[in-house]
């Protein structure tokens, strides 16, 4: 999930992750681009937060896939 600083305030982010929680699916992080802020809902709900980089991305998918 993109964890840019609003996104803790958008009725649509919530729902994603109410989602993922209900399909006992893993969520992973990602700071936005240039940025070390996040959503601390996303913080809070992530397994782990990564950089905005592809790299980093597929690493995470990788180690969290079911």
């Amino acid at each position: 999930m993109l964890s840019g600083v609003y996104a803790t305030y958008s009725d649509w982010m919530q729902e994603e992750l109410s989602l993922a929680g209900g399909y006992d699916k893993p969520i992973i992080g990602i700071f936005p681009w240039g940025s070390q802020r996040a959503s601390s809902v996303v913080q809070s709900a992530a397994l782990e937060m990564v950089g905005w980089n592809t790299a980093s991305v597929v690493k995470a998918v990788r180690r969290h896939a079911i």
